[in-house]
């Protein structure tokens, strides 16, 4: 129990999860009242460098990846006594415990395949290759979207040096090994690209290509036998996604796709030709992504639109990779092109709203109402907050004052504005860079 104790600020609950050199809990953070997951390095591995230096780089890369579905880090610390992380904690269970349940529609594969390959994609463009893709590194919510978690065998492939295991060792699940892998190869995205193809195998067929096998006899399997083709599927996807599959696991990680992304629309368009009636119907557009859409058509860039909507710019490009997908196209001239041919872009001045058509997609949202009454104006609700500027002016120059310390008590009576001045004037001053620094 003497892990525990260093735990301040968190109460631990059950056991829910263990490695090779750690152990994971469901607890509750006490000081903002949440529950979390927290990963703790086994007592007798806190003082070995190799363990250590694996647990600071898993780390690392959580803290580098930050995506809508990756599984964020809340905490992280290190002592003599040992070490531990603190993530987000997904009610969900996992994709394995998911799976036991039998085999996944199509749509429901897909989408969590989109999830997946979003996070991978992010994760690939900043050099990581995961190594470890398998079904219990999946999380779900209570909604059923899928997070990628675990990157503790995770590989820098831009740098040489920041390996932690040795070159001869074989790193990853024999259940989901890539060739490469068994063979000691280097590894590239295409190594994740030949899991997820296993993986999307598992979630069509609900059960492993190659089940009743030892782990070695896997491996093996991994490295010499294309994965069988599934037979339970219908008759309109059979071959299509079968042919998916073989191309994500070919045994040459060169005739595999090139992204992550590449491979989820290809299943995507397998599936949208399926269910399109007559070529002309696309998947609906979330409001987000048709606000994102009108901001495009004015000329907006990621940037512009991040800082106007109040969002990363990573968040930003998760949507515009959402409506491609969705639309079909690759680039913005395409989306907007299609969006119009379809009439999918919200009206505007110009665009009276009887010009939609009973084909449209989408509904035109209420209009907002920029007049807030007696409510707090929040964050997102900047844009429409004005007549405190000298205000906000100076709070900020009152945190840019280093003499002055960081903090800063806003007093005043019930309802003269603190709330509204501090979330929708101070808050969106400091995201835009307002003070050197805190935009980051």
């Amino acid at each position: 129990m003497e892990t525990l104790k260093m735990l301040k600020g968190y109460e631990l609950h059950e056991r829910i999860g263990s490695g090779g050199f750690g152990v994971v809990y469901r607890a509750y953070q006490t000081t903002v009242g949440r529950e979390v997951a927290i990963k703790i390095i086994l007592p007798h591995y806190a003082n070995h460098p190799d363990f250590i230096r694996r647990f600071e780089t898993e780390a690392q890369f959580i803290a580098r990846l930050e995506h809508p579905y990756i599984v964020p880090l809340y905490d992280y610390w290190r002592d003599p006594e040992g070490a531990y992380l603190v993530m987000r904690w997904l009610r969900g269970g996992s994709l394995r415990e998911l799976l036991a349940q039998g085999a996944l529609e199509p749509d429901t594969a897909a989408r969590l395949l989109d999830q997946i390959a979003a996070a991978l994609d992010l994760a690939h463009r900043h050099n990581v290759v995961h190594r470890d893709l398998k079904p219990a590194n999946i999380l779900l919510d209570e909604d059923g979207n899928g997070y990628l978690s675990d990157f503790g065998i995770a590989k820098d492939v831009g740098d040489s040096q920041s390996g932690v295991t040795g070159t001869d060792m074989i790193i990853g699940s024999p259940d989901y090994l890539a060739p490469e892998q068994a063979r000691s190869d280097p590894v590239t995205p295409q190594t994740d690209i030949y899991s997820l193809g296993v993986m999307l195998y598992e979630m069509l067929a609900g059960a492993h290509p190659f089940p009743d096998k030892t782990p070695v006899e896997r491996m093996y399997q991994h490295l010499n036998t294309p994965l069988p083709a599934i037979t339970a599927l219908p008759d309109d996807l059979r071959d299509d996604l079968n042919a998916i599959i073989q191309k994500a696991t070919a045994k040459n990680p060169a005739h595999r796709y090139s992204s992550t992304l590449e491979m989820a629309g290809a299943v995507r368009e397998v599936l949208l030709a399926v269910t399109q009636s007559g070529g002309t119907q696309v998947e609906q557009l979330t409001l987000r992504e048709q606000e994102i859409l009108q901001l495009i058509a004015g000329g907006c860039s990621n940037q512009e639109i991040a800082q106007r909507l109040f969002v990363t710019v990573a968040t930003v490009k998760w949507h515009v990779w959402q409506m491609y997908r969705k639309l079909r196209v690759r680039s913005r001239v395409q989306a907007i092109a299609r969006a119009r041919e379809m009439d999918l872009m919200l009206p505007t001045a110009a665009m009276p709203a009887d010009v939609l058509t009973d084909a449209t997609l989408i509904v035109q949202p209420e209009p907002e109402n920029p007049y807030k009454g007696l409510r707090a104006f929040q964050t997102a609700d900047a844009r429409d907050f004005f007549g405190r500027e000298k205000l906000v002016q100076r709070l900020v120059k009152r945190l840019s004052d280093p003499k002055q310390g960081r903090f800063l008590a806003v007093v005043g009576p019930s309802g003269s504005g603190k709330s509204s001045a501090v979330r929708a004037g101070l808050i969106p001053a400091l995201w835009r860079g307002d003070i050197p620094g805190s935009g980051r």
